[in-house]
Formats: C-alpha cells, sequence, structure tokens
C-alpha cells in the first residue's frame, strides 16, 4: 500500500518522488492502524480471514478505479533524481 501509494502520489499528483516516499509510509501506517484497531482483537483463522479480505478490497479497488490506479496495468513513474544525477536501473 505505501509503494502504491507513492507511486499514486508522483504518477498521478506531480509530488517529487524524495517526498512521496515518506507519505507512502504514512499512508501504508494509516491504513494498518484502520485495519489493526479492529482486527487486534481477532486470534487465528479469523485475523488470517480479516487480513486475506482486506486484501482483496485493496485489489478490486485498484482495479475499479483504473482511471486514478491504472488498472491491472498499473503506473509507471518518471526515473528518480538525486543531486541532479538521474537515477537508472544500470548500476
Amino acid at each position: 500500500i505505501g509503494a502504491y501509494g507513492s507511486t499514486l502520489l508522483t504518477a498521478r499528483y506531480g509530488v517529487p518522488f524524495w517526498a512521496a516516499i515518506p507519505l507512502g509510509a504514512l499512508l501504508a501506517a494509516l491504513m494498518g492502524a484502520l485495519l489493526g484497531a479492529p482486527a487486534s482483537r481477532l486470534r487465528g483463522i479469523y485475523l488470517a480471514l480479516a487480513t486475506l479480505g482486506f486484501l482483496q478490497i485493496v485489489q478490486i479497488a485498484i482495479e475499479e478505479l483504473a482511471n486514478v490506479t491504472g488498472g491491472v496495468r498499473g503506473l509507471t513513474v518518471p526515473k528518480a533524481a538525486l543531486g541532479g544525477v538521474r537515477m537508472s536501473e544500470y548500476a
């Protein structure tokens, strides 16, 4: 969720790459707290089912909100730059 959130912020809303990373982590923490609060009372198989159910909700939301999330095709993110040097897949 954090990686997808930071990708959305960068690709769709123009947030700089280095600012989107902590914002994505914050989004993941918020979603974890929202799921964790009610799920903290569950044990065993019920906790597993709750987390799998949450996964399905997120997956369906990503697919159905294709105009925002890119759907099953995903999103492309511009390459990040560090000190004016663009980072690439080559080391």
